[in-house]
């Protein structure tokens, strides 16, 4: 997990004014994404493919 201390200090780098709240908000939010973006490592090579569709000649005619 980020650093509080980090987190604070990237967040002043870039001109916001932080408080407490803030870093343990920002915290929580980015401890989200990366609990989200864990399952993706898992399909690197998902955008490689191409999809494939199959359609049924029947759908096409009966549509």
């Amino acid at each position: 997990m980020f650093d509080p201390k980090n987190i604070k200090k990237e967040l002043e780098l870039q001109g916001f004014p932080v408080t407490e709240t803030d870093v343990l908000y920002t915290q929580g939010i980015v401890a989200m994404v990366n609990k989200a973006q864990a399952p993706l490592s898992n399909f690197r090579d998902l955008c490689k493919e191409k999809p494939l569709t199959v359609v049924d000649k029947e759908v096409l005619t009966n549509d």
